[in-house]
């Protein structure tokens, strides 16, 4: 079974069992409804949790489960990874990648293998990929001018080079 990181716990939130999240989904509502089943990752442990109730607060994802309800179930959860089941990953746009599928691919310029992809950082204004080369680590934008074509198949990614990359 394949899992998809959908957040993190960053701390506990209030006296009702409430944790705050950093979400790692662009589909937060679909991911945290009432009912859905999430993993937990802690210490090398998993548990399965339901969703009792999810809210929007100053920014950040709180979320209480099922059974836990109160501080003194969830103060021990901070910096646990939450996680979805691969099958209930949506489909995407043509062209459009989640991170997961990217990382771990090769890099390639005319032919060339430049290295791995072990990061996608989630900019602002676009994603960039982190490859790791023989000399270095080198950053590069996720957008169609670097990005000439990406193979899931074939484990890679050709990359329009660029004087200055």
């Amino acid at each position: 079974m394949s899992l998809i990181n959908v957040g993190s716990i960053q701390k506990p939130h209030g006296i009702k069992g409430e944790v705050k999240v950093f979400l790692k989904t662009d589909f937060a509502k679909e991911r945290f409804k009432k009912g859905n089943e999430i993993i937990l990752k802690l210490n090398g442990k998993e548990e399965k949790l339901i969703v009792d109730t999810s809210r929007m607060h100053k920014g950040s994802l709180l979320l209480k489960f099922v059974g836990l309800d109160s501080l003194n179930d969830v103060e021990f959860h901070h910096k646990g990874e939450l996680f979805v089941e691969d099958a209930v990953r949506h489909e995407l746009p043509k062209d459009e990648y989640y991170f997961s599928e990217l990382v771990g691919l090769s890099a390639f310029n005319e032919g060339v293998e430049l290295g791995e992809i072990i990061e996608m950082i989630d900019n602002p204004a676009h994603p960039i990929m982190r490859i790791k080369t023989p000399e270095r680590d080198i950053l590069v934008p996720f957008l169609k001018v670097f990005v000439a074509a990406v193979d899931l198949e074939a484990k890679r990614v050709d990359i329009n080079w660029m004087e200055g990359l």
